[in-house]
């Protein structure tokens, strides 16, 4: 394989797991808003629905 096409595919996979990591956080941050008493008391389903 060509090295430049070696390179852009590490750097495509660097930034394929880095934006893993982001979503993990995100869907963390996520999970914890919606385990507030507040929204799981008025929209119990919806909550569930979204986790």
């Amino acid at each position: 394989m060509k090295p430049e096409v070696e390179d852009d595919n590490r750097k495509l996979r660097l930034a394929s797991a880095k934006a893993k990591v982001l979503l993990g956080d995100a869907a963390a941050k996520l999970r914890a808003a919606l385990d507030d008493e507040p929204f799981m008391a008025e929209t119990p389903l919806e909550t569930q629905a979204a986790m």
